[in-house]
């Protein structure tokens, strides 16, 4: 093999490699400078008269030549990226958010607590999210993922407004609990936050239950 063609197989190996360090950006860029590159010393080896079958070979294979690690460096990427945001959601979610299998238990055990301090009322608040597999399927498991993530970082910057969540693994829903009397006509801060969310379509209930002695009585609204 000719000395110049060995040359040329190294550097389109050695663009391959440099491949693993760049964005897939930046390794568009420097296949297209390597194919001009490469174009210019075809051109000046057909001028001396050398044979240059595999030069053309290799002239159309180096654009694509940083592509392959560059592909694999952004697939992994993008892994890491999606099992961090995994890990954050089960974690800001198990200190948030409280099972809803307990949500039955949960209120039985709250009227006893209102009626021994002298609390006459609570309001409960249902929001249920009606297009969570829309995300998923239409913008990414990732996307759904962030969006919940927000939804958290929202209920804990608005600890005051209610004090209990519930929902299930997938927050599809929350259901909330605040142990003090509230006026249903307006709602809490945070539902405000949840709506300016522009990928969530939500469905709010806010329900006051007024607690007498071995009796209840509630007014919904919608």
């Amino acid at each position: 093999m000719p000395a110049y063609l060995r040359g040329e197989w190294i550097f389109y190996l050695l663009l391959v490699g440099l491949g693993a360090f760049l964005y897939i950006g930046r390794a568009l860029l420097l296949g297209l400078a390597a194919f001009i590159a490469t174009a210019f010393f075809l051109f000046y080896r057909m001028h001396l008269g050398d044979s240059v079958d595999q030069l053309v070979l290799i002239m159309f294979m180096t654009p694509i030549a940083p592509l392959w690690l560059s592909a694999v460096r952004h697939n992994l990427n993008l892994r890491r990226q999606a099992n961090s945001a995994y890990l954050e959601f089960n974690h800001r979610s198990n200190l948030q958010i409280l099972n809803i299998d307990a949500y039955a238990d949960f209120q039985q055990r709250l009227i006893s607590l209102c009626n021994r301090f002298g609390v006459d009322a609570y309001s409960e608040i249902k929001i249920d999210i009606l297009n969570d597999q829309l995300i998923a399927e239409m913008l990414g498991e990732h996307v759904w993922r962030k969006t919940r993530i927000r939804i958290l970082e929202i209920l804990r910057a608005h600890a005051d407004d209610a004090i209990f969540h519930f929902s299930d693994d997938q927050l599809t829903f929350i259901h909330s609990i605040c142990p003090h009397p509230a006026d249903t006509d307006i709602e809490p801060a945070y539902i405000a936050e949840l709506r300016q969310i522009v990928e969530l379509k939500l469905r709010v209930v806010i329900k006051k239950t007024i607690i007498q002695p071995h009796t209840i009585a509630a007014k919904d609204q919608v």
